[in-house]
């Protein structure tokens, strides 16, 4: 029915990602968000030549991707 919560909804108003102050979403289809309590964290990936020696690292940062229902201990109600 049209009054019936979607579950998107359901998850903001528990203690959820959805619903804490340090969580952007990223992909509104799926669900998914960055978790912004802390700073990125650095991603790397080895990429590995034909031989032993060669080989080239590629770097980044990241904040750790979660779902929208995902939870810790660190949640904080969005203002």
């Amino acid at each position: 029915t049209a009054n019936q919560p979607t579950e998107a909804s359901v998850n903001q108003e528990q203690e959820s990602c959805a619903s804490c102050r340090f969580w952007k979403v990223t992909d509104v289809r799926n669900l998914t968000g960055t978790c912004r309590l802390n700073p990125p964290v650095i991603v790397e990936r080895l990429f590995d030549g034909h031989d032993d020696i060669d080989h080239d690292v590629w770097m980044a940062t990241r904040h750790p991707i979660t779902n929208d229902d995902d939870w810790c201990g660190k949640w904080e109600r969005k203002a």
